[in-house]
């Protein structure tokens, strides 16, 4: 079935990432590590990359998180995603991401 009344199938897979930077600048009492804003970009990449993986699979809604500060220098991230695979006529069931 295809169009207003296509089904579709949700999917809740996640994503776990991490960037190891033992960089720190220090200004005063302000510490700031870019290992944390690194993970961040990594992280919105490869949603992006996943967003426009397929013509037939969409990102509905993303949890994202970084850990900042348990695990330094390493920075943790993870995405709880939802993916929407609509279903249509002719369509390979297969899905390459």
């Amino acid at each position: 079935m295809e169009g207003d009344g296509a089904e579709s199938f949700a999917y809740h897979p996640s994503v776990a990432w991490s960037v190891v930077n033992e960089a720190v600048t220090q200004i005063d009492n302000v510490k700031e590590y870019p290992g944390l804003y690194e993970s961040d970009d990594f992280g919105h990449l490869i949603l992006s990359e996943l967003a426009g993986a397929s013509e037939i699979a969409f990102i509905t809604e993303v949890g994202y998180s970084i850990d900042e500060c348990n695990h330094i220098p390493q920075f943790p991230g993870r995405a709880d995603i939802t993916i929407e695979i609509v279903q249509t006529l002719g369509g390979s069931d297969e899905i390459n991401f």
